[in-house]
């Protein structure tokens, strides 16, 4: 057969096992076998060939010269670009002028990119603004670093934004002008300025947030789309102007407080000192040494008054001391010697500049004469025993009036005491008797700690046959406090740091004749420190009594017009009804709890105790 190569590719078919030796016949087989190898010689060429289409020759060529030449990649640069599958973009290279020409199609924003390689020693992210730092040796390939406004060497060139996530040492590609995508704008607004901004590779959005001095201006260009995921900004790269980077502005070693001016001889504005500016000829400093001049003339004449027609206007010596010491006896006028001059009235307040702050502040530390509050540990006078005023009542004189008021033990006397104290037992005795067995009749006084509830007496009593003052105020047994052991008083409820309690005992240590337990209780009855009463009208209330209110009705219950201090009166809701039938304490002209209101009584069963505390606070409730 004939060859086709190297014009066309032979079909050369191999023999199957099933055909003749001879089909094809043995030299046929030859035959093409040595067709398809002279082909290949002739293709691939002998050593050293000349003939130009031979592969040897070829290759020798490219041995002999290695060189691309310029034109030979411009010449396959404007193949590429010249190709016709391009989209959005027409591409035609201009040989001669050695550019590209591209055109948009269909109104596509177009992108220009460039590669650059990242030698900043970190990597640099897809979205963040990019400046030139230079190229890398022979290869020219341009070296970026992140920009930002905050100095020129950071901004000035400034030239696009990244396209890619660039690792430290890779190449990766810049958006200088066009559309760049996939970034996160999600903090701006569509139409949007971009600008760059002080944290490197960073921008700032919108006209509001527009960077001025000291740092620099920089456009970097406009959103296009607002997401935090698929962003667009189309990169418009406008770098703002140093004043002396101006074509028409000449400005040299720049100093405090100059200013530009135009030189209409030079086209140029230039920066000079404001004497230059108003006085270019130096006239004004000749002017001024004349003025001094003329200056020191007039203070070396002393005869003379110059500038001044009329001497008779000038005031003499004797008419300005008189002037003065009439003005300064208009200052001083009535002020005593000690303080009629500055000095003395600087002294009187300690040379304080500040004296009308300094007594602001101090007075701000002083309480008020209406209603103060104190903290701390206020001190005040100690009034004398049976102080009946408005005057304060120290801890002291409290504890004094209780010691003086409360008796130590019970009075046996043939008749009742024609002025019983809070707390005292008077016992019917057929003899007056002044000194008593103390292991009888027991009074121990305690002062309570913060929370204390538990008081133990140093002599056993009877329980049940004791009565426990806090304050001068009589507790109730089983309601106010308990005795679980001979020895021991125990609250209900916690004292308050400083509480006075007072408990008055009957002992088991008989030395004389005792009363019965029902005696005890009747006499205890008897002599509390509030008698009990039961009302169901209106009714004006007196002092130390007990009321039991009955009513099925409405009451108003009239306090004591002119109480006196420690009055108390107790009202008890017997009938368990005085939610619906209220009952109403009228204050009669005198506060309950510091107020000037009456007190509504309307819950079933209550118990209350009104202790007369004096003008301030008036009747307290309990």
């Amino acid at each position: 057969m004939a060859t086709n190569y190297p014009t066309g590719l032979d079909n050369l078919a191999n023999p199957a096992s099933t055909d003749e030796l001879d089909a094809p016949s043995h030299s046929q087989q030859h035959a093409n076998a040595n067709d398809a190898i002279e082909a290949l010689e002739a293709k691939v060429g002998v050593n050293n060939s000349a003939v130009t289409t031979s592969l040897d020759y070829r290759v020798k060529q490219l041995e002999i010269n290695p060189t691309y030449t310029n034109e030979m990649a411009q010449d396959a640069a404007g193949a590429l670009f010249a190709h016709a599958n391009h989209v959005n973009l027409t591409a035609v290279y201009d040989d001669t002028g050695n550019q590209v020409i591209l055109t948009g199609v269909g109104g596509t924003a177009n992108k220009i990119s460039q590669e650059v390689i990242n030698n900043t020693g970190t990597t640099l992210y897809k979205g963040q603004v990019v400046t030139a730092a230079g190229a890398v040796g022979a290869s020219g390939q341009l070296r970026v670093v992140l920009s930002s406004n905050v100095s020129d060497p950071l901004s000035s060139k400034t030239f696009g934004i990244l396209e890619d996530t660039i690792l430290d040492g890779a190449i990766g590609t810049v958006v200088t002008e066009g559309l760049i995508e996939g970034i996160d704008t999600s903090s701006a607004q569509p139409g949007d300025a971009v600008w760059l901004g002080s944290t490197p590779g960073s921008v700032i959005y919108g006209l509001a947030n527009k960077p001025s001095a000291p740092n620099h201006l920089v456009f970097v260009g406009i959103v296009t789309r607002a997401q935090a995921q698929t962003g667009s900004i189309f990169v418009k790269v406008q770098n703002g102007f140093e004043i002396d980077e101006l074509h028409d502005v000449a400005i040299s070693n720049k100093q405090n407080n100059q200013v530009i001016r135009y030189n209409s001889t030079t086209g140029q504005w230039s920066n000079q000192t404001i004497d230059n500016l108003f006085d270019p000829a130096g006239s004004a400093a000749a002017a001024q040494s004349a003025a001094a001049s003329a200056l020191s003339s007039h203070e070396s004449d002393t005869t003379n008054i110059h500038g001044i027609a009329d001497t008779s206007l000038l005031a003499t010596k004797a008419y300005a001391d008189n002037a003065a010491a009439t003005a300064a006896a208009a200052i001083v006028d009535a002020a005593p010697a000690t303080l009629d001059t500055l000095n003395e009235l600087a002294a009187a307040i300690n040379d304080d500049a500040s004296f009308a702050s300094t007594i602001t502040t101090a007075l701000g530390t002083k309480a008020p004469l209406a209603s103060p509050t104190f903290t701390g540990i206020p001190v005040a006078p100690t009034a004398a025993l049976n102080t009946d005023t408005t005057q304060i009542a120290t801890t002291a004189f409290v504890i004094d009036q209780i010691d003086a008021s409360t008796q130590p033990g019970a009075l046996y006397q043939t008749t009742a005491p024609t002025s019983p104290e809070i707390g005292q037992i008077w016992i019917d005795s057929d003899d007056e008797v002044d000194v008593f067995d103390q292991n009888i009749i027991r009074r121990q006084a305690f002062t309570a700690v913060a929370a204390q509830t538990t008081f133990t007496v140093d002599v056993q009593f009877i329980p049940g046959y004791e009565q426990v003052f806090m304050n001068g105020i009589l507790l109730m047994r089983t309601i106010d406090y308990t005795t679980p052991t001979e020895h021991t008083v125990v609250l209900t409820s916690g004292a308050t740091a400083g509480d006075i309690i007072d408990v008055l005992t009957v002992t088991n240590l008989n030395s004389v004749d005792t009363y019965t337990q029902a005696e005890t209780d009747a006499l205890l009855a008897a002599n509390t420190s509030v008698a009990p009463l039961s009302i169901s009208a209106n009714t004006n209330l007196l002092a130390k009594k007990r009321y039991f209110v009955t009513s099925a009705s409405a009451l108003t219950l009239t306090l004591p017009a002119s109480p006196v201090l420690n009055d108390e009166i107790q009202l008890v809701d017997a009938s368990g009804n005085a939610s619906t039938y209220n009952i109403t304490v009228a204050r009669n002209g005198n506060k309950i709890n510091g107020g000037t209101g009456n007190l509504i009584i309307d819950n079933n069963g209550g118990w209350y105790t009104l202790l007369y505390t004096g003008a301030t606070y008036g009747w307290k409730v309990g």
